[in-house]
């Protein structure tokens, strides 16, 4: 009975283990200093330093915010379809597409997760709008 109790305490042990590694993981902030204005979800953001991660502990994935450090207001970007890579060895990216002198908010790549942002603007407007001139940027994360 005894030794029957021992090995109960020591998986459930393991369990919670790696249950708080697996919600430290997804629960990673990942923060940028953005040095121009920019647009996501078709809001408008300052220059500044912004923190973008899940909105929730779960370990399923959900929703994606992104708030600005210094006012500590947050928006909702999105739900969270695809995991990441899994290299925490390189830095997440935010990638950036500047389209008449605007810069939107295109993509989000991390080890926890990778998120496409659309536009409000339709795809054809927007591909009227882009010209040979426009350019990506990418400003890499920090954890």
């Amino acid at each position: 009975m005894n030794r029957i109790i021992r090995q109960a305490s020591l998986i459930g042990l393991f369990v919670i283990a790696v249950t708080i590694g697996a919600n430290a993981q997804s629960d990673t902030q990942y923060r940028a200093e953005i040095p121009f204005d920019f647009e996501a979800r078709g809001k408008h953001y300052e220059a500044g330093n912004y923190s973008v991660g899940p909105l929730s502990q779960a370990a399923t994935p959900g929703g994606i915010a992104i708030r600005d450090i210094r006012n500590r207001k947050a928006s909702i970007l999105g739900v969270v379809s695809l995991s990441g890579d899994a290299n925490w060895d390189k830095p997440g990216l935010l990638t950036f597409v500047k389209v008449n002198g605007r810069y939107m908010l295109s993509q989000i790549s991390t080890a926890t997760f990778t998120m496409k942002l659309k536009s409000r603007k339709s795809s054809g407007e927007l591909a009227r709008q882009t010209t040979a001139g426009s350019e990506s940027v990418a400003i890499a994360l920090k954890r």
